[in-house]
């Protein structure tokens, strides 16, 4: 379980890992085989799911120094048991990202495995769940056998990147009335335009959508332009639905970055502390720690200083600008 600088979350949970999808843009796998040691050594013992080429790890897998392998198999499908009881950590509900490191509802994946994760979500109903998939005809066939829990805390989201997958959005509608549906547009492959609004009825398709650009720095990356983000908005905005624009297109839209909450994820939301969140506290880019100014604080005069928060080069400047301005700078106003 591990506090996660992905913004529409508070935790991350991943005791399954692995995906078969192969896109070229995956930043878990990146992320998974930078963590996972010896992979063909490590499979060389590796106990597997009744004779498949699937993985089961009953502990942590150490490494010869002692620390622990967090991906040993690397990007192959994982069921990593000892993770199950983690959630037993909160006694307050937090809003948990499960399987961020995998796609669990992958036609790979079985039953079992998914009913596991399930199992130990149902133990601590205090926490928001929120699954991500790019097989969402899934949820239906799980629904169908019985498998697939309802609730308000129960989020169920797929991922779509470009117009072709725009039908992935009819699975989710073929979820029971009441269900949470969410859509991640991440990352923005082409203008994509939702029609989030039915031909009749007045409820929109989802209840949030999350949009973000693509993670890493890859050869052929795919760079999102403000217009097509706007068509997003809009359309969100249209058919009153919530929408998160991740921090990272905080250079593509400066102060018009929206990031909204639907309201049961908004109660359970931890607002992240601003010394480890790695972000400047006035336009909440994503940037190192080394690379801001910290602002500090002190109760009186002699009194020790500690950091409140951070400032990214360009607010700092707007910032101290603004303390002898005439006129002061807008989201900067200083008051005696």
């Amino acid at each position: 379980m591990n506090r996660t600088k992905i913004d529409w979350a508070d935790y991350t949970w991943n005791p399954v890992t692995g995906c078969r999808h192969g896109c070229p843009y995956c930043y878990a796998e990146k992320q998974s085989r930078r963590f996972s040691g010896d992979v063909r050594l490590n499979i060389s013992s590796a106990k597997r799911w009744r004779d498949t080429d699937l993985f089961v790890l009953d502990e942590p897998m150490d490494a010869p120094n002692g620390r622990h392998i967090a991906f040993p198999y690397g990007f192959h499908p994982t069921l990593h048991r000892y993770r199950l009881d983690t959630l037993q950590q909160f006694k307050t509900g937090v809003n948990v990202f499960v399987c961020s490191m995998a796609d669990l509802f992958g036609d790979w994946v079985p039953d079992e495995w998914i009913q596991a994760v399930m199992d130990a979500c149902a133990k601590f109903p205090q926490n928001n769940y929120l699954f991500l998939t790019k097989n969402p005809v899934r949820y239906g066939k799980l629904e169908a056998k019985g498998l697939l829990p309802h609730g308000p805390n129960y989020w169920y989201g797929t991922t779509i990147t470009r117009m072709a997958e725009r039908d992935r959005l009819q699975a989710l509608q073929d979820l029971p009335g009441g269900t949470r549906r969410f859509i991640s547009i991440e990352p923005i492959l082409e203008p994509i335009f939702l029609c989030l609004m039915p031909d009749t009825g007045t409820i929109p398709l989802v209840d949030w959508i999350i949009v973000g650009p693509e993670t890493g720095n890859r050869k052929g990356r795919v760079k999102p332009n403000r217009d097509e983000i706007t068509t997003i908005v809009e359309e969100a905005q249209r058919s009153k639905v919530p929408i998160f624009l991740k921090s990272k297109l905080a250079p593509i839209m400066g102060g018009d970055l929206i990031q909204e909450f639907p309201q049961e994820l908004q109660v359970h939301r931890h607002t992240k502390h601003p010394l480890r969140d790695g972000r400047c506290s006035f336009c909440k880019r994503e940037m190192p720690k080394k690379a801001m100014t910290a602002l500090l604080s002190r109760e009186k005069r002699g009194a020790a200083a500690y950091a409140i928060g951070y400032a990214c080069p360009d607010c700092y400047a707007k910032f101290t600008a603004s303390i002898d301005a005439d006129e002061p700078v807008k989201g900067f106003e200083h008051h005696e």
